[in-house]
């Protein structure tokens, strides 16, 4: 079992929260990270190894970053043979079908499109009972709290694994 972990590695603050998530993550399983933000910064460098874990067999999908990231439409002007640019269009999201989805929320959700993605993930962990109620009032779907650093690598795993 490998742990997938999509986070903002930047050296903003949110991103800190993300950090003591990896930190016990690690603790669990085998951990391949995937930067949502543009690259390792600040305290993130230190673990640029786990960019090139390999991943070989099943794995739980974790993400920890804006939720701007957990969906979104994105387009590519890309060139033709004929040299005239197409600009191709999809929408692109961290959710992955067939496995174990986490979603670690750091952040309130901003509209109805964010709760409708953070609904299809199997479990929601948030730091605080703060974050908890603040979800829960906007209508999303129940979540753990694990608050940071996380003391109780139990309650985490079984979060995370299931």
């Amino acid at each position: 079992m490998f742990i997938r972990y999509l986070a903002d590695t930047s050296a903003l603050p949110p991103a800190g929260q993300a950090l003591e998530y990896l930190q016990s993550l690690l603790r669990i399983a085998p951990v391949r990270l995937c930067s949502m933000s543009a690259g390792l910064s600040g305290k993130w460098v230190h673990y640029s190894a786990l960019l090139a874990t390999p991943m070989v067999g099943p794995f739980v999908n974790v993400v920890c970053c804006d939720p701007a990231r957990w969906k979104w439409e994105q387009q590519l002007a890309v060139p033709q043979r004929n040299g005239k640019p197409e600009t191709i269009r999809g929408t692109v999201e961290l959710y992955t079908a067939n496995v174990r989805n986490v979603l670690i929320v750091c952040h309130l959700p901003q509209d109805q499109e964010q709760i409708a993605t953070a609904r299809r993930y199997e479990q929601l962990i948030v730091p605080s009972e703060m974050f908890r109620m603040g979800w829960e009032y906007n209508g999303a779907p129940s979540a753990i709290v694990i608050p940071t650093p996380v003391t109780d690598l139990d309650a985490f795993r079984a979060a995370v694994i299931g």
